[in-house]
């Protein structure tokens, strides 16, 4: 109703690793927001869901879905897997490999980015730090500044959300298949590193497509170029 075109999604229900092998979905499974997904997806809106940081869960599957991984970028611009990341196989829509591309995350456990958040929001306050406890360590901003400094798929996500509507800036008539297209085609292949541990059968990343890292990072530069020229 709102008229958005691209919707992030930093969250998804946390199901049992032990799924993986299963043929079955879970009669647990949230029909409802399933069910949004795919209306969503009906309407030609670009929906992203964060992979996971070490967890599994259906939302990143559902097919047309673009799933969020991680790559980790060094100080001399070296790409690797994030190991906070989830990557897998699903089991249960066939030829589906989580993630489909990766924004920058850290590895495990450091807070790497400093991202925008809406000013007073949970991540702002929460991130800023209590200073009764010592448990709840200060990112360095305060808690209605609308900075936090965070990790995982979970920044990995919104990332990729910004480059589609950098697209979708320029070419107001780009589809969510487009978007994705563009997005997916043009990242940087990643080639070396491994997802969270958890996933212990899930292979490292290498040249070309791959489970860990999907098509790569996301480069928003070359997919703008490649929109430009593709979709005229």
């Amino acid at each position: 109703a709102s008229g958005a075109r691209i919707i992030s999604c930093s969250w998804s229900a946390d199901l049992d690793i032990g799924l993986l092998t299963s043929s079955q979905m879970p009669p647990n499974i949230d029909n409802g927001i399933l069910g949004e997904i795919l209306d969503a997806l009906d309407d030609g809106i670009l929906v992203i869901f964060a992979a996971g940081n070490g967890n599994f869960s259906l939302e990143p599957q559902v097919p047309g879905v673009l799933a969020a991984g991680g790559v980790f970028m060094d100080e001399s611009g070296k790409l690797r897997t994030s190991d906070l990341a989830s990557a897998y196989k699903s089991p249960w829509f066939h030829g589906r490999t989580i993630p489909t591309a990766c924004g920058l995350a850290g590895m495990d456990p450091d807070q790497y980015l400093m991202l925008p958040v809406p000013p007073r929001s949970l991540f702002d306050v929460a991130h800023s730090g209590d200073p009764s406890d010592p448990d709840t360590p200060s990112d360095g901003t305060k808690p209605d500044d609308g900075w936090a400094r965070f990790s995982g798929t979970s920044a990995a996500a919104p990332q990729i959300a910004g480059a589609a509507a950098v697209l979708l800036g320029a070419k107001p008539g780009l589809t969510a298949k487009q978007m994705a297209k563009a997005l997916v085609k043009t990242a940087r292949d990643v080639v070396t590193g491994r997802c969270h541990p958890i996933f212990m059968d899930t292979p490292e990343a290498g040249p070309g497509r791959d489970i860990a890292t999907g098509a790569g990072l996301i480069d928003v530069g070359a997919a703008l170029a490649y929109a430009e020229a593709k979709f005229p």
